[in-house]
């Protein structure tokens, strides 16, 4: 079996998609990348979706970053095929490895979100990966807004804590950083979050705005910030947007 072969494996690359040539290069850094070239049959076609199977019409160059192969950056090249339709339109053909319009393979964005969801701050694990944190943020954001969109919490108008209930020594473990907590108070955190999940927002945005004490320019704080008090708005919840108020009313001081 050819290294070519072992890759289109690894990657569930399926007909007529195939891997064309492989190229490992080193910069003059010495940073060392893979480049994997994309191609598929000639004459193939593509089904529409009304599952029609259609000709190419044209093609568009792609390039998308994938998890790193060993101490390799890696990317994926494809010249991504456009069909015309059983309707007579132009369409591009979606591909299994990304979703549509990023500039990353599904396992790299399920790899980062892993390690956001581990508790690594964005920045870090933008270094990790290699990437810009603000790529990082647009992954996220993206992903968490999918998850909301199939949350129905229409019914949901109002988030408090009810200081009578049993449940009233949960209060604290909301207040503390998830590093601190103990492996009883994770266990309730997750049970409390899953099972309230406006809650579970509330908690998250306080969690993601430990991530701006971690950066050191004064832009990429500034986008940071704009960012969370966005995702502030899109939550609807009304202590965290008055704080966001407060906030906006010392922005110069606090970027500063």
């Amino acid at each position: 079996m050819n290294s070519e072969r072992l890759f289109e494996l690894a990657l569930g690359l399926t007909p007529p998609w195939c891997i064309e040539r492989l190229e490992f290069s080193k910069n003059a850094s010495g940073q060392r990348q893979l480049d994997i070239y994309l191609t598929f049959a000639k004459g193939a076609k593509f089904k529409d979706e009304a599952d029609v199977e259609c000709l190419v019409y044209d093609t568009q160059k792609r390039t998308w970053q994938h998890l790193h192969f060993f101490q390799h950056r890696c990317f994926l090249h494809a010249r991504v095929p456009r069909i015309t339709t059983s309707k007579e339109q132009v369409q591009q053909v979606p591909v299994a490895w990304a979703r549509p319009g990023s500039g990353f393979t599904l396992l790299f964005e399920a790899f980062a979100m892993s390690l956001i969801e581990n508790e690594m701050p964005v920045n870090k694990a933008a270094k990790v990966l290699g990437v810009n944190p603000h790529r990082l943020w647009t992954i996220f954001h993206y992903w968490i807004a999918n998850a909301f969109e199939h949350d129905d919490q229409s019914q949901v108008t109002t988030l408090g804590v009810d200081e009578t209930s049993s449940k009233k020594g949960h209060k604290y473990t909301f207040l503390k950083n998830a590093a601190n907590l103990s492996a009883k108070q994770q266990a309730a955190l997750a049970e409390l979050i899953e099972t309230y999940p406006m809650l579970g927002q509330a908690y998250r945005l306080k969690e993601l705005f430990h991530d701006f004490w971690d950066f050191n320019d004064k832009e990429q704080g500034l986008a940071f910030l704009s960012y969370w008090c966005a995702e502030v708005e899109a939550s609807g919840i009304a202590a965290f947007k008055k704080f966001v108020r407060t906030l906006k009313s010392h922005w110069s001081g606090i970027i500063n």
